[in-house]
């Protein structure tokens, strides 16, 4: 198995170098694969975050708290964020993952997330806004409860190199409402080195 993975991706390289034999489509290339600014905007994210968080199913009726981490790391020579988030939801342990990225041709983010609470993949595509300092992403996902894909509508906004606030909006019957809201504060170095030491004592 492992031999016929790396021998489709040696057949893979080498058919793409066939296709880009000039200068400019090698160049085009090299720039497809090199990080970018808005790679290196995903990279100031990296680390340990407290998250407080929000969730709702009725917007008239008390969100429910709760509180967790999220640890953002670059991966693929920084090409890739992924994050891995805990947290205690209605009693049970919750753990979800999502790997984002910045196409350099598209100019687009893209970001799929998965998690223990479901079997579903929720995936968006967005854009970086500069002047607001933010990231505005839309998709779809599924409702366990109806069976119906809904559309989603997600904003990061990063408010200080040490805070992020991220909304989540879901549309119902053509009726956007905000389903959850979290706030991320950066752990200082001395909650990041406690954080670690007590993950190696377990």
């Amino acid at each position: 198995m492992k031999k016929t993975i790396l021998s489709l991706l040696a057949l893979m390289m080498f058919t793409m170098s066939a296709f880009a034999q000039s200068p400019e489509e090698m160049k085009a290339w090299q720039e497809y694969m090199t990080p970018s600014k808005m790679h290196e905007i995903l990279k100031s994210q990296d680390g340990l975050w407290h998250s407080h968080n929000l969730m709702w199913t009725d917007p008239s009726a008390k969100p429910m708290e709760t509180k967790g981490v999220m640890e953002n790391k670059m991966i693929f020579e920084g090409r890739y964020q992924e994050s891995n988030f805990t947290a205690n939801m209605m009693g049970m342990p919750f753990e979800g993952k999502s790997i984002t990225g910045f196409d350099n041709v598209t100019q687009l983010l893209s970001s799929i997330w998965i998690d223990n609470m479901g079997t579903g993949m929720m995936f968006v595509q967005g854009k970086y806004n500069e002047e607001k300092n933010l990231i505005e992403m839309t998709g779809n996902m599924t409702d366990p409860m109806s069976g119906q894909i809904i559309p989603v509508r997600e904003v990061i906004t990063f408010t200080s190199p040490t805070e992020q606030f991220y909304e989540m909006f879901v549309t119902y019957e053509g009726k956007e409402m905000k389903s959850m809201q979290i706030k991320y504060k950066k752990f200082t170095e001395e909650e990041e080195k406690e954080y670690y030491n007590k993950r190696k004592e377990k």
